[in-house]
């Protein structure tokens, strides 16, 4: 008989970050939840710590090993990660977090989106991206964080958006599915590639932002390190994921 395979999911939302185990008919067989670790700051600011949620994500993982048994947690195959939409991490070279992660409705961004409201017509942003100027759009952080942390900003090679993220730790691949480029509002949802003519505007290198892959999308496998430290199997195959509405409008 051919041993089940089971999926892995990984959530990093507003409310709650959770790992849960399914089958093959979508069955969960094992999980954990934690309320979100977010630290507040004044005036309505908040932010994440990338390595606080890297930290989530391998205990969660090695704590559903755990539960699946030595058996279960051998017969993982895949694994994938959703999240919140607009939050991000800019890394460096070494893929290390330049910046904590700005929550997405940490409102520091607002003269950011009065900076696109002014110099393009709305319609036309949302015409290419889908999305209309908002101040939490992940491209604002971006700006928001070069003109107050320039230093930081000089060392950035890549925006990551959390879920992406995510999967670049684990499989060590960076990447970002279509659902959550679209929360960039530097997304050309027509022509499926990051828009020259915003990024322009904005004077951002589009080479800050990974490829733009299918939700599903295997990335590759399970990091060594990381098979060892959660307890899963190295052949587990990392995936693209997505954006929590959209992933959770497909589930209802």
């Amino acid at each position: 008989m051919r041993a089940r395979a089971v999926i892995v999911g990984i959530d990093i939302g507003t409310t709650n970050w959770k790992v849960v185990a399914y089958d093959e008919s979508g069955q969960p067989l094992a999980g954990l939840r934690r309320p979100v670790m977010v630290h507040e700051e004044p005036g309505g600011r908040a932010h994440y710590d990338p390595e606080e949620v890297w930290g989530f994500v391998v205990g969660g993982l090695r704590e559903v090993a755990r539960q699946l048994g030595p058996d279960g947690a051998r017969q993982v195959v895949g694994i994938a990660a959703t999240s919140m939409g607009e939050a991000g991490v800019l890394v460096d070279e070494a893929g290390l977090p330049v910046y904590p992660a700005i929550a997405w409705f940490d409102p520091r961004t607002e003269p950011q989106g009065r900076f696109w409201r002014e110099k393009v017509d709305p319609y036309r942003v949302y015409e290419v991206t889908g999305f209309p100027p908002q101040y939490i759009a992940s491209i604002n952080k971006v700006m928001w964080i070069r003109e107050h942390e320039a230093a930081r900003f000089a060392r950035a090679r890549r925006w990551l958006c959390m879920a992406d993220y995510v999967a670049f730790r684990l499989s060590g691949e960076q990447a970002m599915d279509f659902s959550l480029a679209c929360r960039t509002m530097a997304f050309d949802i027509r022509r499926r590639t990051w828009s020259g003519e915003l990024l322009g505007l904005a004077g951002i290198d589009p080479a800050l932002f990974p490829p733009a892959v299918p939700s599903g999308t295997a990335l590759g496998r399970l990091r060594p390190e990381v098979a060892e430290a959660t307890g899963l199997p190295p052949s587990a195959v990392v995936a693209a994921g997505g954006q929590d509405h959209w992933c959770g409008a497909l589930a209802a």
